[in-house]
């Protein structure tokens, strides 16, 4: 039996047995293709946001800056994690790569968890008010939105990033997070607690926002003439708004803009409306597309609570009782477990907001079938160069 003191919010140590050699490939094997996956996922999300124009809009930036925490999370917090698991807690890096990552893993794992917030805030705005929040949604905004969630997780990571205290001269071999407890509660309430909060807040808003549609009778639109929209926005036009929920549950309005003369402020029926109505027949159909659109939504929707609550909840109640309770036992398994649950949550992501996307889908197929001829096409090349 051996004392280490273990990595992340808690300064707290533990006796664990000597390393066991069918344990640690165990580990290996297990925690490797998560690692991978996660690198992989997140980097495929980003390269083709960038490369595919129909997928660079407002709402997909969000989902970049996402990718981008858990990117670096899984590129650099998660493998050095796989190193301290597979040397029992020891640290033969140095202070400078120790220090690197406790701060790598407060600020990329808060960011991770804001970013996720700000996610739900903007669906949740796009589905609510969809006309207002559509004029708003611009590129500036969403750049500024992002920056503000990056620098809200430095802020709460300052005193990890100033203070780290990571690496101990007088033990080299430990490397951990030298903090108080008030620290420790303190930063899980604004790492999770507070934003864990939000979201459940807006996606039962969410949740309550798609049943109201899915019971909205089929054909129902409303009609609003040229000054109904002072801010240049539809002046002049018949528009007519149509909140509906598609599959991704990401757009939740379509404008359809029909040039007229801009006199005569007067709502009347027209020929386009009844072209309208008889173009929703039969209702029947629409009604089972609302229906199979709500169930759709509400499902993705659960995924991405659950899943998030369930990777980094143990966590955090973990973090918490360290901190309130320093007498408590907390084994390094448990302790070990509870933080890769929450970094799982990072190679989760992409998986979760882009499964269900068709857009990204076919995206991430293009990539890797795009690679994969590549690589078979130079392979023939140079089998016909060495056979001349």
């Amino acid at each position: 039996m051996e004392n280490i003191t273990l990595p992340g919010d808690g300064n707290f140590t533990v006796d664990v047995a000597e390393p066991d050699i069918g344990l640690t490939i165990l580990k290996i094997t297990l925690l490797t293709p998560i690692i991978i996956c996660g690198i992989i996922g997140n980097l495929l999300v980003c390269i083709s946001v960038f490369k595919f124009r129909n997928l660079r809009i407002v709402a997909n930036y969000f989902i970049v800056s996402l990718a981008i925490a858990d990117l670096a999370v899984s590129s650099v917090v998660m493998p050095l994690g796989l190193y301290q698991e597979v040397v029992a807690g020891q640290w033969y890096l140095g202070p400078i790569i120790c220090d690197v990552w406790v701060s790598m893993d407060v600020l990329t794992c808060t960011s991770s968890i804001w970013n996720l917030c700000v996610i739900s805030v903007d669906r949740f705005l796009a589905i609510t008010r969809p006309i207002q929040y559509a004029i708003k949604r611009t590129p500036i905004m969403s750049l500024i939105t992002i920056i503000s969630a990056w620098g809200l997780s430095f802020l709460i990571s300052i005193p990890a990033l100033v203070l780290v205290g990571g690496y101990d001269a007088m033990a080299s071999d430990e490397c951990q997070l030298n903090v108080s407890p008030i620290f420790q509660v303190g930063s899980s309430c604004l790492s999770f607690y507070v934003p864990c909060f939000v979201l459940l807040i807006v996606y039962y808003k969410i949740f309550r926002s798609v049943q109201k549609l899915g019971r909205r009778k089929p054909g129902s639109v409303k009609y609003r003439k040229g000054p109904a929209y002072k801010n240049g926005v539809g002046a002049g036009k018949t528009t007519l708004v149509t909140k509906f929920v598609n599959e991704k549950t990401e757009n939740f309005a379509t404008l359809c803009d029909k040039q007229e003369p801009s006199s005569g402020e007067t709502e009347k029926p027209s020929h386009d409306r009844k072209a309208h109505e008889a173009h929703d027949k039969p209702e029947s159909r629409t009604k089972r597309i609302s229906v199979a659109r709500e169930r759709k939504a509400t499902s993705v929707l659960a995924i991405v609570v659950t899943v998030f609550i369930c990777c980094w909840l143990p966590f955090f109640i973990t973090n918490v009782v360290i901190g309130l309770c320093p007498s408590c036992n907390i084994t390094h398994t448990t302790f070990a477990t509870v933080t890769w649950l929450g970094w799982v949550n990072s190679a989760a992501n992409p998986v979760i907001y882009t499964i269900f996307n068709r857009e990204f889908r076919n995206a991430f197929k293009r990539l890797l079938f795009c690679c994969a001829s590549d690589s078979y096409m130079r392979r023939q090349y140079l089998s016909t160069l060495t056979n001349y």
